[in-house]
């Protein structure tokens, strides 16, 4: 069975062309590519009804889930999870602050869901690093010492280039190596990943030339 797995900043659904909330462009970016499995990076949560994730899922008519990573102007901030399949249980594991805490550094978390497959479960885990050097240590040891190593997905925004040494404590395998994720417009760096276990077939991956945020979505179609 093959399904298609999207990672994706979205600078909290702003789209980086009007600077206005753009919810549409994105389910139209979903349905276009007629995505499976969405990590969000960069998510408002919920605000007198609804997350910002929730509202995409609705109008997909996906599963969501949405874990809160920090505070930003008084609203719960983090991670989402879409999926056309069943979402079966959830958890939030929190990335520690190094031992020096300075005061611009985030709360930050990596999201994991069990969804459901075909009968099969995909551990699913989407986590956004902080940037400077010492988060992103912590950030990838704590992702080493919780993820799995069969049917697993990593991905998200790691705020570092596929040169970065921290990069090679991953024993997982990058999809994408090379393609330029920002800026989306004339994009300069590889910041956003997918990261796959060995069990898992990929083919297809790509990043795609769609600017609806700061960061350009990254795509990888698998088969389980």
């Amino acid at each position: 069975m093959n399904i298609k797995v999207m990672s994706f900043n979205t600078q909290h659904c702003k789209n980086y062309i009007t600077k206005k909330i753009d919810y549409n462009s994105i389910v139209d970016l979903i349905k276009k590519y007629d995505v499976d499995i969405i990590g969000l990076n960069e998510i408002f949560g919920k605000f007198i009804i609804k997350s910002q994730a929730e509202k995409i899922a609705k109008k997909l008519g996906y599963y969501c889930y949405f874990g809160k990573a920090t505070n930003i102007a008084f609203r719960n901030y983090g991670n989402a999870i879409l999926s056309r399949y069943p979402i079966l249980n959830t958890e939030i594991i929190h990335i520690p602050y190094p031992i020096k805490i300075k005061k611009h550094y985030q709360k930050r978390t990596i999201l994991k869901a069990n969804i459901l497959v075909n009968n099969k479960v995909l551990h699913v885990f989407v986590t956004h690093l902080g940037l400077n050097n010492d988060e992103k240590e912590n950030g990838i040891n704590t992702i080493v010492q919780n993820i799995s190593n069969n049917n697993t997905i990593l991905m998200g925004d790691f705020n570092m280039t596929p040169n970065n040494s921290n990069i090679d404590k991953i024993k997982l395998i990058n999809t994408d190596k090379n393609n330029l994720t920002w800026p989306s417009i004339k994009p300069k760096y590889k910041l956003d990943y997918i990261f796959v276990s060995e069990d898992i077939k990929f083919f297809l991956s790509d990043t795609l030339n769609e600017i609806i945020s700061d960061h350009l979505p990254c795509i990888t179609q698998i088969r389980i």
